[in-house]
């Protein structure tokens, strides 16, 4: 049988969010949840991907109020990265047609980013008060200061459940390869251990779930039993301020998100399908949609 749940609030070692966190956006205004449910379901009927719910001012809301959340976990403030998505299952596509669709879950096990981008770690050792001046020398009893530079962030809009696709995670301590996942693996192909793997369900709408960014994990797909109300959510990558990574984006900051036109969100969604292009290579990503007025 799969492992139980998590505790409600916890995310991968070593981010923890408190309990409370987690209830935030569901506390605040479920009916922004539901809205935003509705509005993927109105984009599938015109065959549009989940992805474009980001040119509605009602997910950048949602996403303004996981913003604090996340700089709370980060322990600073914080940029978005612009790989931004959105997700809705569909057990259909993927069991009777037999084929990838934009929207789908990513079901194979992968790191989003090496350990090197994904936290800072610096050797330092406990010293009494004088011994000041040799504290930051990395001795053989150093332990690890370590730092978050990334935080991977996943929130269902609607009740995520073991059968209508759920996040698995393989949280630290089981994942002997945490600390220097690209020595004998690639980040999409992760060594997964036989035990130790974390299914994070069920959970209500809304929660807020997040784990570092080197964190070996994957999405369930949606099964006949949980169909009639497939998994709809939203995942982004918050980076803690001046944070550097070996690969750099153009990061979006609060103001970035407010100030956006409709040519410049839609440019912005266009560059987000790119980054999971990999995960559906026989799908055409242009949607002939036409330009928005600037």
């Amino acid at each position: 049988p799969p492992p139980p749940p998590p505790e409600e609030g916890s995310s991968t070692a070593p981010a923890l969010v408190p309990v409370e966190a987690t209830r935030v956006v569901q506390a605040g205004d479920p009916a922004l949840l539901g809205h935003l449910v509705e509005t993927v379901k109105c984009l599938e009927r015109r065959h549009l991907p989940p992805s474009f719910v980001f040119m509605f001012d009602a997910a950048w809301e949602l996403v303004l109020r996981l913003w604090p959340i996340a700089e709370s976990v980060l322990g600073a403030g914080c940029v978005l990265e612009p790989s931004f998505a959105a997700f809705r299952l569909s057990h259909t596509k993927a069991t009777v047609k037999q084929r990838a669709y934009v929207g789908q879950n990513f079901s194979r096990p992968h790191r989003d980013y090496s350990f090197s981008d994904s936290i800072e770690a610096e050797a330092t050792r406990a010293v009494e008060s004088d011994e000041k001046e040799s504290c930051e020398r990395p001795t053989e009893n150093a332990t690890r200061e370590e730092r978050l530079k990334v935080l991977s962030v996943w929130v269902p809009l609607n009740d995520v459940t073991l059968k209508n696709g759920c996040m698995f995670v393989v949280p630290k301590p089981n994942d002997p390869h945490f600390h220097d996942p690209t020595k004998g693996e690639g980040l999409q192909e992760p060594s997964v251990p036989a035990t130790g793997v974390v299914p994070l369900a069920p959970f209500p709408r809304g929660s807020f779930m997040c784990w570092t960014g080197n964190t070996i994990h994957w999405g369930s797909s949606c099964e006949k039993e949980g169909a009639v109300d497939p998994r709809t959510s939203v995942a982004l990558v918050f980076k803690r301020a001046g944070a550097e990574l070996s690969t750099s984006e153009a990061s979006l900051t609060r103001a970035d998100v407010a100030a956006a036109s409709p040519a410049e969100r839609l440019e912005r969604v266009n560059a987000a399908l790119g980054f999971f292009a990999h995960w559906y290579p026989e799908v055409d990503l242009d949607f002939n949609l036409p330009k928005p007025p600037p």
